[in-house]
């Protein structure tokens, strides 16, 4: 009985072998898995699994178990080949993303833009914050932003566009005041009707100087306006158009001014309005440098007289007729009819809209807000 056993329990081994050996198992494992029988014992002490006469269930047992190890093998080697390469295209990219310029990151920005259908000047204001940029006479222009001068912190989100076409500020701890512009354009208006609506005040349109002819005009309509608008209980300031070229015709419009003024009573700025006209005009030669000093004496003349001077300009005007930086000294008048607050400079009246309605004037009239606070 000893030897039938010995021989059967060497089959057994042998059908282990062979198995083991066509699923290309290590030889670490089939040694574990190998059992020495010694004395004639079933349970010798090098064994790890009792060896037994494998029956045929058995051994479709182990064969299965045998390829499921074998395949289990091959799938963590495809899949740990992929993880591997994941890992290693992640790094790539990622190093590939940490090497990418903040000049390559803006052109990409801008190629993104252009691709979902956005404006040329859109893209240059949001791909150059550092620079105001505007699109005027066929080309692009880029003034560099001065973070040392005084900026404004107008929040577009405060901004109430109303029903009637108004606009409104609103800002718990900053005063915003609504009120109008107007001149011989708007012709006779009937300002107890605007006193009516929510306008508290009207800046009045004095005097200009002829852009081609350089001749003084008083405006037509100056002291109607300025009498009514101040009977009606209305706050009133006064704006002049100059196109002066010398300190000396500064001198003669401040004297013309203050003759005007000399009746009144004036609780609002005196202010100079600066702009550029189409075609030929007879300032559109002086520098920014000239420009710039004109008006800083301008300011200087309206100040001295006792008034409180203010510069009238839009976005045009801050790029390329005037040197901001030489003007910090006054109050800013602006004009801009969108509520993005794009530029960054601080102003302290905001023309908001010139194609506004206001019952007791006939057609469109320039709305404002001043903030006495700022």
């Amino acid at each position: 009985m000893e030897n039938d056993r010995d021989l059967k329990q060497n089959q057994a081994e042998h059908q282990f072998e062979e198995l083991e050996e066509m699923q290309q198992v290590s030889r670490r494992q089939s040694r574990r898995h190998r059992v020495k029988a010694e004395s004639g014992d079933e349970g010798g002490r090098g064994e790890v699994w009792p060896v037994r006469r494998l029956r045929n269930s058995d051994r479709q047992a182990a064969a299965v178990i045998l390829l499921l190890v074998f395949v289990a093998g091959i799938l963590a080697g495809v899949l740990g080949g992929k993880l591997a390469a994941k890992i290693r295209d992640g790094k790539e990219d990622s190093i590939a993303q940490s090497q990418i310029t903040p000049e390559q990151e803006r052109l990409e920005g801008i190629r993104r833009y252009f691709s979902e259908g956005r404006g040329v000047l859109e893209t240059l204001r949001r791909y150059y914050p550092q620079d105001i940029v505007i699109y005027d006479q066929d080309k692009y222009w880029f003034s560099p932003v001065d973070d040392s001068m005084k900026l404004n912190s107008f929040d577009s989100e405060k901004v109430r566009k109303n029903t009637d076409g108004t606009w409104g500020y609103v800002d718990g701890d900053l005063a915003v005041i609504k009120g109008i512009d107007v001149s011989s354009h708007q012709g006779e208006i009937d300002w107890a009707a605007v006193a009516k609506t929510n306008v508290s005040f009207a800046m009045i349109r004095a005097m200009y100087r002829g852009y081609e002819t350089g001749k003084l005009v008083e405006d037509k309509y100056f002291r109607t306006n300025l009498e009514n608008a101040q009977r009606c209980g209305l706050d009133t300031g006064v704006y002049v158009f100059t196109q002066a070229v010398s300190k000396a015709e500064v001198d003669e419009e401040v004297s013309m001014l203050t003759g005007l003024l000399g009746a009144y009573d004036i609780e609002y700025p005196v202010v100079v309005d600066v702009e550029d006209v189409d075609g030929e005009s007879r300032t559109q030669h002086l520098t920014k440098e000239e420009r710039t000093e004109l008006i800083r004496y301008y300011c200087e003349k309206i100040e001295k007289e006792g008034y409180t001077p203010m510069i009238y300009y839009n976005i045009r005007g801050a790029v390329e007729l005037l040197d901001l930086k030489e003007l910090e000294d006054y109050d800013k008048w602006f004009a801009v009819y969108d509520s993005e607050f794009y530029f960054p400079y601080a102003y302290k009246m905001w023309q908001y809209k010139d194609t506004g309605r206001v019952d007791g004037v006939t057609g469109n009239v320039d709305l404002n807000l001043y903030f006495p606070d700022l």
